[in-house]
């Protein structure tokens, strides 16, 4: 997952429209560079490392923060 994430969302001392551009476009992406709809991005991560994890919850809280801000996934 990219480093970007570590921005955690509203809780971050720092937000930019840039970061959150870069957000919406990394939880686009899946690891063979194709588009993917956030819910697929969340439904990867939730594999890989459980929907219990902190990847995933960071992920998911991600994905509100976009959806807040009108970064809807573009599929």
């Amino acid at each position: 997952m990219a480093r970007s994430l570590l921005a955690r969302c509203s809780e971050c001392e720092y937000t930019s429209e840039a970061l959150d551009l870069l957000n919406s476009a990394d939880m686009q992406i899946n690891a063979y560079g194709e588009q993917i709809s956030y819910v697929s991005r969340l439904d990867d991560i939730g594999s890989r490392y459980g929907k219990d994890s902190s990847q995933y919850i960071l992920a998911e809280k991600m994905v509100r923060y976009l959806e807040a801000k009108g970064l809807h996934s573009l599929k």
